[in-house]
């Protein structure tokens, strides 16, 4: 299995196991610890070995994350050792070639063997590494991974990352109606996402999940399918399946009322084409200032224009021919980031943009999906 050269006998545990399964679980494990920690064992991983797998533990103390990995094992153990050291080594090895790992207990060090390449390196006792998830869960549902993770992609780049809007600093998850929904805005934009449906959903209050969490968590579940089964405490969140398990806190902190700030009476509606539309905006915004950011919009007609100026004078401009018999005449400013960042997430052929005048939150739909709408606040350009 593999080509290795002789080693001594240890008196700790020994596992084999396929270099890329491997590499990619502690990829996602290895992402929630932080660069620079307080205490050692925090920078750790820890390897627990099981019946033919071994499981890999990190934790930054809000958030733990598990993955699993079929392995070949000899005997019971667990040890930790420097997460992003390991990560490192493992993912630069030949994607053919297995990985063996070899504990020896008198030497307080773990040997990766992988072919004619070895590493020695320092281990810290398992015996250190904190116990998080002792929570009892309230709250249990499962749910399709290709819809969490939408519902994740589609929120989460409007979090705000303003430390002193901490209610903003993360992703609002709730139910209404029947389904699921995450809601995530910064002051400047809101999206709101729900699930498709069709599945048992208890009612809950809204949690916030924080930014940090939902993204990492997103990480994982984007190369899986089937089902994610979560669960919710009063303080955390949980999500996982058979292979793995990733536990986060919550943010204390109440969400703001974004129901009351959903705009109803927009009534200037436009269609466009999702990729002329997104090709115009990319286009113009070369010539923005690189602080603001600001382009405009203006509405003539059937004349949509999208256009940009720097303080240099330098400036740009596209007209896009919009679907309609449009006579509404006005104009309006927006962040050009906050436009490229939604466009990014839209998945249909068409969008409808939805406006009341040059100074009110502006609506952008994706026709394909029922499940999505964004909300942007308008800026003087």
């Amino acid at each position: 299995m593999l080509d290795v050269i002789q080693e001594e006998v240890l008196i700790g545990f020994s596992v084999s196991l396929n270099k890329v399964d491997f590499a990619v679980a502690l990829s996602h494990v290895q992402a929630v610890v932080e660069k620079r920690n307080v205490l050692p064992i925090l920078s750790n991983v820890l390897i627990e070995t099981l019946d033919n797998k071994i499981k890999i533990t990190a934790t930054d103390m809000d958030i733990v994350v598990s993955e699993v990995v079929k392995a070949s094992v000899n005997k019971s153990g667990a040890i930790t050792v420097d997460a992003r050291m390991l990560y490192d080594i493992v993912r630069k090895l030949d994607d053919s070639s297995d990985i063996r790992i070899d504990f020896d207990q008198v030497k307080s060090r773990i040997a990766i063997i992988s072919r004619n390449c070895s590493f020695s390196l320092a281990v810290l006792s398992a015996d250190e590494f904190p116990k998080l998830d002792n929570d009892q869960y309230d709250y249990h549902f499962s749910i399709q991974a290709y819809d969490l993770q939408r519902l994740i992609d589609e929120c989460k780049f409007a979090v705000s990352s303003e430390e002193t809007r901490y209610n903003l600093n993360g992703v609002y998850m709730h139910t209404l109606e029947g389904r699921l929904r995450m809601v995530a805005t910064d002051g400047h934009r809101l999206c709101c996402a729900d699930s498709v449906g069709g599945f048992d959903l208890p009612q809950f209050e809204g949690v916030i999940i924080p930014r940090k969490s939902i993204i990492e968590v997103g990480k994982i579940i984007d190369s899986l399918g089937g089902n994610i089964e979560v669960a919710l405490s009063q303080n955390k969140v949980k999500f996982g399946n058979e292979n793995f398990v990733f536990v986060s806190k919550l943010i204390s902190a109440r969400f703001p009322d974004y129901l009351n700030l959903m705009p109803e009476d927009n009534q200037v509606i436009l269609t466009v084409s999702t990729k002329e539309f997104s090709k115009a905006v990319d286009r113009v915004s070369v010539v923005t200032n690189e602080k603001f950011r600001g382009i405009k919009f203006e509405l003539d007609g059937n004349n949509f224009i999208v256009s940009s100026r720097s303080d240099d004078g330098s400036f740009a401009k596209e007209t896009l021919i919009i679907e309609g018999d449009n006579t509404a005449k006005f104009e309006i400013g927006f962040n050009a980031r906050y436009i490229s960042d939604v466009m990014s997430v839209v998945r249909g052929d068409k969008i409808c943009l939805k406006f009341k005048d040059n100074f009110s939150p502006a609506v952008i739909l994706d026709i394909s999906n029922d499940n999505f709408q964004y909300i942007i606040m308008p800026m003087r350009v």
